[in-house]
C-alpha cells in the first residue's frame, strides 16, 4: 500500500490535532499567547504579534490547545490574569497569519520526516508457526539487536517516502522434543514512519520490510544438518518515544525459505531502545 494511503488511514483512525496551540506557560510563569508554528520532541517554534520564539520543551510547564482567542481569554481569566481582550486577539490572529505565511518545503512535510537521528533497540520476539512446520515446531522465538538510520534526505528514499534503513541481527530458536532449529541471522530493509502524536509523548506508526540470511542448524532428522537459508520479515506497530527512550509493540510476520519445508508464521515483538 502506498505510503500516502497508509498515512491517510492512520490519521483517520487517530484524529489528533498535533500542530496548533494557543497558550504556553513556561516554568518561570511567563505566558505566551499565539500559535505554534512548528514543533519537535525538543523545541517549540511559537509565533505571535511580538515575533517568533524557539522554546525548549524542558522550559515549558503547560500548553493549552484552543480553537479561538475567546478560548484563550477564558483560560487566562481562569488563572486570575488581567486580560486585555484586544491584545489576546491580536496575538492569536498574528500567530494564525504566521502559519499561513510559513512556507514548508515538500521535503519538510511531517508525513516524510523522521523524528530524530539513529535509533538502536533490543527486541525479544515470538512467532507462532503455520503450515506443515507448525505441527512439528509450534513456535519460534529469539532476540534481535536493531539499528535504524535516517535516509529520508536521500533522493530515492524521498521519492518512496522511506524514513529509515533498518538493520537487525540476532538469535533464532525453535524446538519441540528432539526436533529443533537454531540459528544466527541478519536482515536489512526500509522502514516507513508516520507521525500520529507529537505531544505530550511522541507516537508514530511504523512499517518495515526486511530481507536477510542466516546460518541455521537443524536437528531431529537422521543426522544433524546446517545450512544458509534466506529469510523475509514484515513488521508493523506503534513506537512511543519518551524523551530519548523508545518502546514499540510490533506485529511480526516471518518466513524462512527451505526447499523442503519452509518455516513461516506470525507473532509479536516488544522493542525497547534509545533514539539519538
Amino acid at each position: 500500500m502506498p505510503a500516502k494511503i497508509l498515512l491517510t488511514l492512520m490519521l483517520t483512525v487517530f484524529p489528533f490535532t498535533i500542530l496548533f496551540a494557543d497558550i504556553i506557560i513556561t516554568i518561570d510563569d511567563m505566558i505566551l499567547n499565539g500559535k505554534i508554528l512548528k514543533e519537535d520532541k525538543k523545541t517549540v517554534k511559537f509565533g505571535n504579534y511580538h515575533g517568533v520564539f524557539i522554546i525548549d520543551r524542558d522550559k515549558i510547564k503547560e500548553i493549552y490547545r484552543t480553537g479561538s482567542y475567546e478560548d484563550d481569554i477564558k483560560i487566562l481569566s481562569g488563572k486570575g490574569r488581567t486580560v486585555n481582550r484586544d491584545e489576546v486577539k491580536t496575538n492569536y490572529d498574528s500567530g494564525v497569519k504566521k502559519i499561513e505565511e510559513q512556507k514548508i518545503p515538500e521535503d519538510e512535510n511531517e508525513s516524510t520526516k523522521t523524528s530524530a537521528g539513529p535509533h538502536f533497540a533490543v527486541s525479544p520476539w515470538i512467532i507462532f508457526n503455520l503450515g506443515q512446520c507448525g505441527d512439528v515446531l509450534p513456535y519460534s522465538c529469539g532476540v534481535f539487536l536493531t539499528a535504524d538510520f535516517p535516509v529520508n534526505d536521500s533522493g530515492f528514499a524521498k521519492m518512496i517516502y522511506i524514513s529509515y534503513m533498518t538493520i537487525d541481527a540476532g538469535y533464532y530458536y525453535s524446538a519441540k522434543g528432539e526436533r529443533g532449529v537454531t540459528g544466527y541471522r541478519a536482515s536489512a530493509g526500509p522502514q516507513w514512519v508516520f507521525p500520529v502524536i507529537n505531544d505530550p509523548i511522541q507516537m508514530e506508526y511504523t512499517v518495515s520490510a526486511m530481507l536477510g540470511a542466516g546460518w541455521y542448524n537443524v536437528r531431529g532428522l537422521e543426522e544433524e544438518a546446517a545450512a544458509v537459508k534466506w529469510n523475509v520479515s514484515v513488521n508493523t506497530g506503534i513506537i512511543f518515544t519518551f524523551s530519548s527512550i523508545t518502546v514499540s509493540p510490533v506485529i511480526k510476520m516471518d518466513y524462512i525459505y527451505d526447499s523442503k519445508a519452509a518455516i513461516y508464521g506470525i507473532g509479536a515483538a516488544l522493542s525497547i531502545g534509545y533514539r539519538f
